[in-house]
């Protein structure tokens, strides 16, 4: 006998390993719903979630309807299957809003796993938009904003954040106190495992942009981050982090600034958590474009006792136009080893590429080689300079443009040319176009070059490349 609201015809596929689902019922969810004479139809919707989430199972789809939910969170305890995922998402051509007004609950709250939230609008909360429980689920497409705290985190595992905007969360600190503390915009948390973030643009946060903070295996991939508080992606006391394919910049009059300051593009640090030590390591940091932040790379030490840099690569990024020094690095030397800066074009307008701390001289912990600083060697050079080094001027194939990663492709036959040193294992650079394979002939920064005299045909092609990737 059909379940009460179960609307949809159930597909399946007979394959030699027995039968799977793929699809099961249909639940709608309306403004204008009633949970008591509603069955879930399209015909006759449930008015909250709570009413859908009673009936549902896994592989069942909950459709949600155009208009404004208030205070119709969405919270899922129950699971799907790897083959059979709950989805929520909205009715076709509709972009449905969950408004909390202000209340001290999530919008999105996913205990579950194998869960799919896409396609909503979350906002007006007096904690954060959504929040990532459970395992193997997915929020994609959804636009987060006003938020007190975060804007959307993960604490469980292989839970991907996918192609969302998140801006005006982290208003708790709004007013921008001294010693005010403060969440993100993307938060990876405590507990989080093999945590995916890609594709989000996130802006206009009075936190971090995006955070890694004590994540256990994390990608910050692809994402734009630009005009957050203090830093745009932030790697905090975490292990078995890759950050590629960002960018980041600041356009300086935004207001989301630290004392003035606008906030360091891509930071690393090992701030103190009770019980959890000095964990900062294996963090790769790679094809990167980051632009007219305060600092393009800064390494801000450790809180901790043991701590410092270990096994961290930050290779083939280009930083550019810093207000401040583009590379800082301070010294912890408690882990210290296997951490290379190598492969970057770096620019800094006064010649401040980079500082590196004193005491990591005569250190074998820390590496640094094959990098283009653009200018001439600047007379206060702080142990930066290493074999393959190259210094002077970059063309590119158009005028950089801080909001465009793209404008700052390097043009065929310019200094950085065939400059940076293979040995990172990196295949393609931030466009996705192959690094060749033969030693020794890649690029330094985040792009492969295109020919200088086909610009417009390059051009073409480059967001040909663009357009597929997205």
């Amino acid at each position: 006998m059909r379940r009460k609201g179960r609307c949809s015809v159930v597909f399946v596929v007979i394959t030699s390993l027995g039968t799977l689902v793929l699809h099961g019922a249909e639940f709608y969810v309306a403004t204008n719903g009633n949970d008591v004479t509603g069955d879930g139809s399209a015909a006759a919707p449930f008015r909250t979630f709570d009413k859908a989430h009673s009936v549902m199972a896994a592989g069942d789809d909950i459709f949600v309807g155009p208009g404004v939910h208030a205070t119709n969170r969405l919270r899922i305890t129950k699971s799907g299957t790897a083959n059979n995922p709950i989805v929520v998402a909205p009715v076709p051509g509709a972009r449905p809003v969950l408004d909390m007004l202000w209340r001290d609950e999530p919008c999105v709250l996913i205990y579950g796993r194998h869960v799919v939230v896409e396609g909503l609008e979350l906002r007006n909360s007096s904690n954060m938009c959504a929040r990532l429980h459970g395992e193997s689920n997915v929020l994609r497409r959804c636009i987060a904003h006003h938020a007190v705290s975060h804007g959307i985190m993960t604490s469980g595992t292989n839970n991907v954040i996918e192609g969302c905007e998140v801006y005006l969360t982290v208003l708790e600190n709004a007013a921008r106190g001294a010693n005010a503390g403060w969440g993100s915009g993307v938060k990876v948390f405590y507990g989080a495992k093999n945590s995916v973030i890609v594709s989000n643009v996130v802006y206009h946060n009075y936190g971090e942009g995006i955070c890694v903070t004590r994540g256990m295996g994390a990608v910050v991939r692809q994402n734009v981050s630009y005009d957050n508080y203090s830093v745009l992606i932030y790697v905090d006391n975490s292990y078995e982090v890759v950050v590629e394919k960002n960018h980041c910049y600041s356009l300086g009059h935004s207001g989301f600034t630290r004392e003035g300051r606008m906030a360091a593009g891509i930071a690393l640090a090992e701030e103190q958590y009770s019980g959890w030590g000095a964990q900062l390591r294996d963090v790769r940091v790679i094809n990167n474009v980051v632009c007219f932040a305060d600092r393009g790379f800064i390494y801000y030490g450790s809180d901790v006792a043991g701590g410092g840099l270990s096994n961290v690569v930050v290779a083939y990024n280009t930083f550019w136009g810093s207000s401040n020094t583009a590379i800082s690095v301070e010294y912890q030397g408690g882990k210290l080893g296997g951490s290379y800066i190598a492969n970057n074009i770096v620019q800094q307008p006064a010649g401040a590429v980079a500082w590196v701390d004193d005491r990591y001289v005569g250190k074998a912990g820390l590496k640094l080689f094959h990098n283009f600083w653009v200018g001439m060697r600047p007379a206060d050079w702080r142990n930066c300079n290493g074999p393959g080094d190259r210094t002077g001027s970059v063309a590119f194939v158009r005028e950089p443009v801080v909001t465009d990663a793209y404008s700052f492709v390097i043009a065929e036959g310019s200094a950085p040319c065939g400059g940076a040193t293979n040995i990172f294992g990196v295949r393609e650079d931030y466009a996705g176009v192959a690094r060749p394979a033969i030693p020794r002939t890649h690029d330094m920064g985040a792009f492969q070059a295109i020919p200088e005299g086909g610009a417009v045909l390059g051009g073409v092609l480059w967001v040909l490349v663009k357009l597929r990737r997205c």
